[in-house]
């Protein structure tokens, strides 16, 4: 997973800092047969674009983000 994604700019709001890269892996979950992809919350988070592919394939799909819970404890 190769995520691009731009923090905001708390002291200057109407700004965005730089845009980084950030590279994650995650697994495929198939809760009645959709398939989602679970990943750590800091990999998504204010992401831009999200672009995922299979190991050892080089071709790349967009992803949706549908929730991040950085909440979340174990």
């Amino acid at each position: 997973m190769c995520t691009v994604s731009c923090s905001p700019n708390f002291s200057q709001p109407w700004q965005m800092h730089q845009q980084t890269k950030c590279t994650a892996t995650g697994f495929v979950v198939s809760p009645l047969g959709q398939r989602r992809i679970l990943t750590n919350a800091h990999a998504v988070a204010n992401q831009v674009s999200v672009k995922v592919r299979k190991h050892g394939s080089a071709q790349r799909y967009t992803a949706r983000v549908l929730a991040v819970g950085h909440e979340v404890r174990f």
